[in-house]
């Protein structure tokens, strides 16, 4: 079922329940039915945003592909550096094709694409508070010529973005091979080698056969702790 025809139906209950409220209670009864509907809806609402506010906070599991933790790495580092100099991020459009607002810009960082060049990452979020706290921060990539300046409202000069290894892009960059699918392939095999060197003592600890838990095992029996001098003697 649609929504069109779900908000048909829903508007069809409450007339009928308010013809039937009006001939059993007057106007007062019209009155106090929709003033019951109003706080169901708000009370819907609420609950609504609450269960998924704990499932977003608590429950939801972060995608464990390397591809997504590039793009989440860049993101991190540029809403590390949150200018309030940088307000709403806009895609400049042209005569056949409007203006649009992308939303408020949270970060911003410059980096060096496979080509070279130097690349702004604009993170930015279409709601605003409180519902830009359950939105997905997002980043679009562009080259420092195809923006105007780094102050106030930023403007993009395109009149689509296009989306590839978590990033978003203007239009023209669409089949930049180097730009986009070299750049995001040579971050990501930084990001492995880092995590491999970051995972490399539990990789020898299993390749010897030393578990987490046999390793604490030896810490509580104390196998390892070396004979005093005075023990030595003694046995001397």
């Amino acid at each position: 079922m649609d929504t069109k025809k779900l908000l048909i139906y829903g508007l069809i209950v409450i007339v009928v329940l308010s013809i039937v409220a009006y001939f059993i209670m007057g106007v007062r009864g019209v009155t106090a039915l929709l003033k019951t509907i109003k706080n169901l809806v708000i009370l819907t609402l609420l609950l609504g945003l609450a269960f998924y506010g704990v499932w977003y906070f608590f429950i939801r599991k972060e995608r464990d592909d390397r591809v997504h933790l590039n793009a989440k790495r860049i993101i991190e580092q540029s809403i590390t550096y949150s200018t309030p100099f940088l307000r709403d991020l806009y895609l400049s459009g042209d005569k056949n094709h409007p203006q649009v607002r992308l939303g408020r810009i949270i970060g911003y960082s410059r980096v060096m694409n496979a080509k070279g060049e130097q690349e702004d990452v604009f993170v930015f979020k279409k709601s605003s508070f409180p519902f830009s706290l359950f939105e997905e921060s997002k980043a679009l990539r562009v080259s420092p010529d195809d923006h105007t300046k780094l102050i106030g409202d930023v403007v993009v000069r395109g009149i689509s973005l296009v989306k590839y290894g978590g990033f978003y892009y203007v239009n023209k960059d669409y089949l930049d091979y180097e730009k986009i699918d070299r750049t995001i392939i040579t971050e990501v095999k930084r990001t492995l080698i880092f995590d491999m060197l970051s995972d490399w003592k539990n990789v020898t600890d299993l390749a010897l056969g030393i578990s987490p838990e046999h390793q604490k095992k030896l810490e509580k029996k104390d196998l390892l702790k070396i004979p005093s001098r005075t023990i030595q003697r003694e046995e001397e």
